[in-house]
Formats: structure tokens, C-alpha cells, sequence
């Protein structure tokens, strides 16, 4: 009696393992640290087209990093609405922009889809002289298909180059287990 409990212990172990090792070779979910330099190409290109879409208008660059590819930010002129007043109060008057943008970082890998929204005041520059982008990750194809997860886009005072930090997590993706920011030097 003893030994066919230990018998289908045994195989259940052993049915436990391969199921482990199966999810192991589907690389299971996943997440990627970023951490890049992107250089912008401060030139708008007028309409644009992305997927069958149509856009008014896009800014390109090119990505260096645990990200190696291209960044395109594509907009619509209805997504850009100048002087808008957010209500602070008296005396700071902040006249600003509401933007929304499709963003598109295209690798040999994949690409990752983002949603980035913001509202830009342009006394940034005289404090900081920095302007930061965020950006939701939507989706992707490739490895980022099904991807989710943020970046943010650390933007200086000439609006051409930025540094690109945030994490993409997704079914395909593999697991990132440590903290080095070297992580898939191949994109």
C-alpha cells in the first residue's frame, strides 16, 4: 500500500516538473526594463500614415538602449488644443496645451504600442528645462504583442533628445531577473 502511494507520488511530482518545465519554454509573462537615449528628429513630417491610419502629422527618432529601434509619436490636429486654462489659483495664470499622441517604438523584435496624453506648459523651461512625456503601453506586436506596462520620456530644453526609462511586461517578453540595465542588448 505504501509504495503505490509513493508510486503516484512520484508520478505526480514528476507530472508537476514537466508542467514547470513547459512553462518555462513558453517563457511565460514576463517583464523588460528600459533604459534608453533617444535622439528626435525635430522636424514634423505632415501627413503621416500608420496601419491605414492617417495622421496630420509625426516626430521620429531613433532609440538606443535595453531598446534599440525607432520612436514615432504620430498626432491629429484635433488632439492638440492650444491655451487651454486648467483653473489654478490666483495670481499663477497657466495658459498650456493638452496634447495626445500614438507612440510606435519599432524593433527588430517587435513593436511597442504606447498612448501618451499631457498637458505642456512652456514656463517649463525656464525652471527646469525639462519636459517629461508619459506613456502607457497598449499593446505591441512581435515579441511586445498583448504588452503592457509604462515609460516616461525625460525630454531637455531643445526638445531633441530624451532619455527613456519604464518597463514592458507581457507573455512574450522575457523575465528580467535582476536589477543590471543591461537586459536584451541584441533589440
Amino acid at each position: 500500500m505504501m509504495s503505490k502511494f509513493i508510486a503516484y507520488i512520484t508520478i505526480l511530482l514528476v507530472a508537476l516538473a514537466g508542467s514547470a518545465v513547459a512553462v518555462a519554454d513558453n517563457h511565460g509573462f514576463g517583464c523588460q526594463k528600459i533604459r534608453a537615449k533617444a535622439h528626435i528628429d525635430p522636424n514634423y513630417v505632415f501627413g503621416c500614415e500608420f496601419d491605414g491610419v492617417d495622421y496630420s502629422f509625426c516626430i521620429a527618432g531613433d532609440v538606443k538602449g535595453s531598446f534599440k529601434g525607432t520612436w514615432v509619436s504620430y498626432l491629429q490636429d484635433e488632439w492638440v488644443i492650444n491655451s487651454i486654462d486648467i483653473g489654478l489659483p490666483e495670481p499663477i495664470p497657466f495658459i498650456s496645451n493638452y496634447a495626445r499622441e500614438f507612440e510606435v517604438f519599432a524593433s527588430p523584435k517587435g513593436n511597442i504600442y504606447g498612448d501618451a496624453q499631457y498637458i505642456f506648459d512652456y514656463r517649463i523651461f525656464d525652471v527646469a528645462g525639462k519636459f517629461p512625456l508619459p506613456i502607457f503601453i497598449t499593446g505591441g506586436t512581435g515579441r511586445y504583442e498583448d504588452a503592457s506596462g509604462w515609460m516616461i520620456a525625460l525630454f531637455g530644453a531643445t526638445l531633441d533628445k530624451a532619455r527613456i526609462s519604464g518597463e514592458v511586461c507581457g507573455p512574450n517578453v522575457p523575465v528580467d531577473d535582476d536589477d543590471d540595465d543591461d537586459d536584451d542588448d541584441d533589440d
